[in-house]
């Protein structure tokens, strides 16, 4: 089970939004007039809101990290995982 799907389950985030979170687009690669390059989209941390007499509630805020990819570079830490998988980092 992901982080995402532990903070549904306790209702700290709407179906919808987690929908979403799921379906980042993840790791992508680009070409520029530099060569290829390694683009990896997640969820970079989870913010859990908690006040007295309010709904608790999750925000999730997202990172890009954009590195160069080919012959004799190493791709970036965790780059081509889930972002949604539990032992991904994100």
């Amino acid at each position: 089970m992901s982080s995402i799907d532990r903070i549904e389950g306790r209702g700290w985030r709407l179906p919808a939004k987690a929908g979403g979170l799921r379906r980042w687009p993840g790791t992508e690669r680009l070409f520029d007039g530099e060569g290829m390059r390694l683009v990896r989209q997640g969820v970079n941390h989870v913010k859990v809101v908690v006040e007295a007499g309010a709904r608790t509630a999750a925000k999730a805020y997202g990172g890009m990290d954009v590195r160069p990819y080919g012959p004799g570079t190493r791709p970036a830490r965790g780059a081509g995982r889930d972002p949604g998988h539990a032992g991904a980092r994100n």
